[in-house]
């Protein structure tokens, strides 16, 4: 994340003031409570997200699905998809992970911005694992994507 600018979907860069602007603009009524609902989300660009900006603090090693995978030596020989694998009562909390920015490397250069505009949020991991006749484990389509994709 270049200092205090986040990357947009329509190839724009905001800065934490102009997301801060857009979401307390005054209204008809002339106060910053919306008369008409909520501003518009702002939508980001998800490869600038994922590689420069907050979500590169995700690693596969956060999601409780991979551990438990690796983990488990019962497993026929197959493919096998990550949230099948899930136990049911636990399916939404073993793909999910959360990181909160508020905490997280505090020293750079970005972590004013990452703090206000994104705060806590979290990610869920899709993908397929397959298991060799001789118990090898492979990740296949492995990709972790902001929780929001999956609205």
């Amino acid at each position: 994340m270049a200092g205090n600018e986040a990357k947009l979907k329509n190839g724009g860069r905001w800065t934490a003031q102009q997301f801060l602007d857009h979401y307390f603009k005054p209204t008809a009524s002339g106060t910053p409570v919306p008369v008409a609902g909520r501003p518009a989300p702002v939508a980001v660009n998800m490869p600038w997200y994922m590689s420069e900006g907050p979500g590169r603090y995700y690693h596969p090693g956060m999601f409780p699905i991979i551990n438990n995978f690796v983990e488990r030596r019962s497993l026929a020989s197959g493919r096998y998809d990550l949230w099948e694998l899930a136990p049911l009562h636990e399916r939404d909390p073993s793909v999910k992970a959360g990181i909160t920015h508020y905490f997280t490397d505090t020293g750079s250069e970005d972590y004013k911005t990452r703090a206000l505009v994104f705060g806590d949020e979290s990610a869920r991991i899709p993908g397929h694992v397959v298991v060799s006749p001789t118990g090898t484990k492979t990740f296949e389509r492995v990709e972790i994507r902001p929780a929001e994709l999956y609205c």
